[in-house]
């Protein structure tokens, strides 16, 4: 799956300044790392205005990395494309994922070609041409997110195809929403959403979107609370509709003995706007409107899942 890559001119560099040291275990078993923060990105910063862009939710000054990152192992990415435009895009990755936000084009790599329209969503590996976007008629607004970060991290580059190319299209997707929530007793799910998955990493025990990413099509139905959990992946929350000033996410630390959020830090929903959700921490969506608000989470959910450490955890 991977290669790794150095140069005598990287250890050289490496090496100026550089020092062997040891540490006292009790003192630096638990290191005091940058926190991951609570963020948003609302659309307005991502609009096309004159030309075609790429705005990357980059929280890499907050996260002490050299590289764009939105968090340790992922960057989320907002791509805008102006109507009959098109764009070549590159990223060191393993797995990457094209959520349409709104729009309709076609996406080209090495190994599949595929049309696309609102609500549709795409897999792809690593590529080494890149991958080739293009618009049709109307302006087209892409989430983007890959796990550029991780490999960065390892120094490594992707040299195989662990899960191909996969579009899901909006109709199936939600086709699949209606059906595990006309369940009976769905009402009393932690969470009224689908997993997204594949052969491949059901074969492999994750269930999820790609072995390393993973996510989730979730729907809190009107003047709903959809109860707290938390899990040690850091999740990027994509809202794909939302009343304005109706819909939030309630994020803390710890909870009652009601199973309610102790002093939660309160994140409104954007239509079309981003938020991070950090790892650890207890969150509730929460829809005090009376229209279905969506919310698309993308987590490196599979390759915590596959070292036995997402421990998500939901409350009574």
């Amino acid at each position: 799956m991977f290669s790794f890559f150095s140069s005598q001119n990287d250890l050289t560099n490496l090496k100026e300044g550089y020092e062997s040291t040891m540490y006292e275990y009790e003192s630096a078993s638990n290191p005091n790392l940058d926190e991951i923060p609570i963020e948003r990105l609302d659309e307005n910063l991502y609009l096309l205005e004159e030309e075609s862009k790429i705005v990357n939710f980059d929280l890499s000054k907050k996260l002490g990395t050299e590289y764009k990152a939105t968090s340790p192992n992922l960057l989320a990415s907002f791509v805008s494309l102006k109507k009959y435009d098109k764009m070549l895009i590159r990223s060191k990755c393993s797995s990457q994922l094209f959520y349409i936000i709104s729009g309709s084009g076609c996406l080209k790599s090495e190994y599949e070609d595929y049309l696309f329209s609102e609500g549709d969503l795409i897999t792809m590996p690593y590529c080494s041409d890149g991958i080739k976007l293009y618009s049709d008629s109307v302006d087209t607004y892409i989430y983007w997110v890959n796990d550029s970060p991780l490999l960065n991290y390892l120094g490594v580059v992707s040299d195989k195809v662990i899960i191909p190319p996969t579009i899901y299209k909006k109709e199936e997707i939600m086709s699949k929403l209606d059906e595990i929530n006309n369940e009976e007793g769905s009402e009393n799910r932690n969470r009224n959403g689908i997993l997204l998955g594949n052969s491949i990493t059901e074969k492999l025990g994750t269930k999820t979107l790609t072995h390393i990413l993973w996510s989730l099509y979730n729907v809190i139905k009107p003047n709903c609370v959809q109860k707290p959990h938390k899990h040690n992946s850091v999740a990027l929350d994509l809202c794909l509709f939302a009343e304005p000033n109706k819909v939030y996410t309630l994020i803390g630390k710890d909870l009652d003995e009601n199973g309610e959020i102790i002093n939660p830090q309160k994140v409104y929903w954007s239509t079309g706007g981003a938020f991070t959700t950090p790892p650890g921490l207890w969150h509730s969506h929460v829809n005090e409107s009376d229209k279905d608000a969506y919310v698309f989470p993308v987590q490196d959910a599979g390759l915590y899942t596959y070292q036995r450490t997402l421990d998500i955890q939901f409350s009574k």
